[in-house]
């Protein structure tokens, strides 16, 4: 089933076909995070990836990923309107300007140092009316009366929107919208946590863990096939070599690419899930499961990729 939800380029494919995922990534305090994300939207097959950095630092990035397209934050915001229509100016099929497909924003943030920024990129991002994926300091600073706001009107616009929380960052979420409940509390009912968020925020909500959970906001045939389509569904291929920092990341850049490709949300999460699992296990493989680290997972996503293809 996994396999199915997985796209496949057309024979005559180009580049823009394959979908626009722009990923508003990284930090001074954390640059790598941003390069991990966007290496792993371009491996799970989105066309063109383009990169928003902290201004000033466009060289370092580009050298670091050339086949990247990058731009400086101050860049991207003042080309796209505040009601997140499109490049201001531009029509939405210029050839120079592909529309965009879905966008990643939060991993490699420093919610604390850059708090202001954060906030503002992440509320910028949900205005946009293309799927969004909120993910580490990201998560941070979406948690306000405004954040929910504007996630909860993204689901009644029928817009998705997708929240990838480990055990911490749920709590914070819950908190947000008065839910009870720890970290330890999330680990001990992971399926239940993932599904009261997802209701509460009206979004996909992807906890990670040892077993990864991913909850729809809504039951939904749509959301997941099958004979009951529960709204929330367990991925237990994980295993401890994806307990380092910056795989995280990696997982957040694999839904964006997918999604850009045209996959729904709570697919695109779940199929990303496995495929991640998947490439972890190859990367151990190859390697030692006490050796992996987020470059590995990222060499590795082809052949687990392959894997569920030729399943």
């Amino acid at each position: 089933m996994v396999a199915s939800w997985l796209p496949v380029p057309a024979r005559d494919a180009h580049k823009y076909r394959r979908g626009r995922a722009l990923l508003v990534a990284g930090s001074r305090a954390y640059p790598g995070a941003a390069v991990l994300a966007a290496r792993a939207a371009q491996r799970m097959g989105a066309g063109y990836v383009e990169l928003a950095v902290p201004d000033g630092l466009e060289a370092s990035f580009a050298v670091a990923a050339p086949s990247l397209v990058v731009r400086g934050r101050h860049d991207w915001q003042s080309r796209w309107r505040a009601d997140g229509a499109g490049p201001a100016g531009a029509p939405a099929n210029d050839v120079e300007e592909p529309p965009l497909r879905a966008i990643c924003v939060g991993p490699g943030f420093d919610a604390q140092g850059d708090a202001d920024e954060s906030r503002s990129l992440v509320l910028q991002a949900l205005s946009c009316p293309v799927p969004v994926l909120v993910d580490g300091g990201g998560l941070t600073a979406l948690c306000d009366a405004e954040g929910l706001r504007l996630v909860r009107r993204r689901f009644e616009r029928g817009l998705d929107t997708v929240l990838t929380p480990h055990a911490g960052e749920a709590a914070r979420l819950a908190a947000c919208v008065g839910l009870e409940g720890s970290a330890a509390e999330a680990e001990d009912a992971p399926d239940r946590r993932a599904l009261d968020l997802a209701r509460a925020w009206g979004a996909v909500v992807c906890l990670k863990g040892p077993d990864t959970y991913v909850a729809a906001p809504a039951r939904s045939q749509e959301a997941f096939p099958g004979a009951s389509a529960l709204p929330v569904r367990a991925m237990r291929w994980g295993g401890p070599e994806l307990a380092k920092a910056g795989t995280g990341d990696v997982l957040a850049g694999m839904i964006a690419g997918l999604m850009a490709q045209g996959t729904p949300a709570s697919r695109a999460a779940f199929a990303g899930a496995c495929v991640h699992a998947l490439a972890g296990s190859e990367a151990a493989r190859r390697g030692s499961v006490v050796s992996v680290i987020p470059e590995d997972v990222l060499d590795a996503l082809p052949a687990a990729l392959n894997a569920l293809l030729m399943s």
